[in-house]
């Protein structure tokens, strides 16, 4: 047979195809193992799952006690309380001691613990002033010791009285057929109708009512709600559409894309743009809404360069409420760079603290009149409570309210994990 060009065998096509169907049939295995190994997987969890649910068995069958929510919860109470009375014996030793106790440097969570109260997020919220969420908008009210004013600090007598009227309360209903969170439904609501947010004595006796606001913790939950607030209104102005899953396929010219390359490029916070960024890829914008703890590196950050995200906000279709809305954003975040600055100080002067008082109730005004947040228990302590302490500290130490600030432990904390993670044998 003739060997024409026509009718040659052609090697190079056969070694090409022969190398495909090699790396087809290495791809096929790869995938094939895979799957072969999460089978094993999950069936190592379904024999360990099968291993617990018959130890629970027989341990019930042998009435053993099983812990419960509330049981777990009750005994991490007093896990707490249990660490928290080295705190109230020092502090009462220094009473017997002559020692003098001045201030309790803490975040509102913290001071609830110490004073024995409910949670923040209780109807009476504050730890200082028998505030409550029905009259906290009034913007025409006002905190003071003096008797002038509608919200006045939480005295000693009423927290004792109200203790004890708790706990006449507490036996009453334990006698009642009622579950445990029903019981405490009711608890809750007792002392909420006493107007109070007690429900046990003060660890630390009559010292909490030495103690002021701190303002690490007040001023990254601020600067929280703040951006909270823009990225909400990035988001409105986008309309993104509803085939937009992921946070790729966001316009880069969009409000909200716009908004993000700020946040990495001007405001520097690349923890927090990736948090933003996992957390509409999970719920598209309009699911829950950001859960990030800010830090004093975010808020210091956003002092500096809150005003180029407000500026990302800018669009040339903006309509006058856009418009509107944009200064909004502008002026909030100036009166709370301005608070920050000023409370953040050891060095203060008498007419700083007038710029202070009246920056702080500015800021509370903006957030009541303009913004869906309304006055929340950081914001109305921002507004009512800072000016009030400031004056307090000044007047006793002739300092700011700096003199009361966990920044050093924050940063201690921050360190300190870094060295454990550095010296660890893992990471050598």
């Amino acid at each position: 047979m003739p060997n024409t060009k026509d009718k040659r065998f052609n090697i190079a096509m056969y070694m090409k195809e022969r190398k495909e169907a090699r790396f087809k049939a290495v791809l096929n295995h790869r995938s094939l193992a895979l799957e072969h190994k999460k089978s094993e997987r999950i069936q190592a969890k379904i024999v360990k799952a099968k291993e617990k649910t018959a130890a629970l068995t027989s341990d019930l069958e042998n009435n053993m006690p099983f812990r419960t929510a509330t049981k777990r919860r009750r005994e991490t109470m007093t896990a707490k309380r249990c660490k928290m009375k080295d705190l109230t014996n020092y502090v009462l030793g220094c009473k017997r001691s002559k020692r003098n106790v001045q201030e309790l440097p803490n975040d509102m969570k913290m001071l609830a613990m110490l004073a024995g109260e409910l949670v923040i997020s209780s109807k009476y919220f504050s730890p200082f002033a028998n505030v409550c969420k029905d009259d906290a908008t009034d913007l025409q009210a006002s905190f003071g010791p003096e008797p002038g004013h509608k919200w006045q600090p939480w005295e000693y007598k009423q927290r004792v009285n109200v203790v004890g009227k708790v706990e006449s309360f507490k036996k009453k209903i334990e006698k009642k057929p009622l579950s445990c969170k029903v019981k405490r439904t009711k608890v809750t609501e007792f002392i909420a109708s006493q107007k109070s947010r007690q429900e046990f004595l003060p660890l630390l006796d009559k010292y909490i009512d030495q103690a002021h606001v701190e303002p690490l913790h007040l001023k990254n939950n601020a600067w929280q709600y703040f951006f909270k607030g823009v990225l909400k209104e990035a988001i409105r102005k986008s309309k993104l559409p509803v085939s937009c899953k992921t946070f790729s396929e966001v316009p880069e010219e969009s409000v909200f894309g716009r908004l993000i390359s700020s946040l990495k490029m001007h405001v520097k916070a690349g923890c927090l743009c990736k948090k933003v960024k996992r957390w509409f890829d999970d719920t598209q914008g309009s699911g829950p809404d950001l859960q990030y703890r800010f830090t004093g590196k975010e808020s210091r950050r956003f002092c500096h360069n809150y005003m180029s995200l407000v500026n990302a906000l800018s669009d040339d279709n903006d309509t006058k409420a856009d418009r509107q809305a944009i200064l909004v954003f502008a002026y909030l975040g100036q009166r709370l760079r301005d608070s920050v600055s000023l409370i953040n100080r050891f060095d203060i002067k008498e007419e700083q603290l007038a710029q202070l008082t009246l920056a702080a109730q500015e800021y509370l005004r903006v957030n009541a009149m303009f913004l869906s947040t309304s006055v929340n228990p950081t914001v109305w302590t921002l507004g009512h409570i800072v000016p009030v302490h400031a004056q307090q500290v000044f007047s006793q130490y002739n300092k700011g309210l700096a003199i009361v600030t966990m920044e050093g432990r924050e940063a201690k904390h921050i360190f300190l994990k870094k060295l454990s993670q550095n010296t660890t044998y893992q990471r050598r």
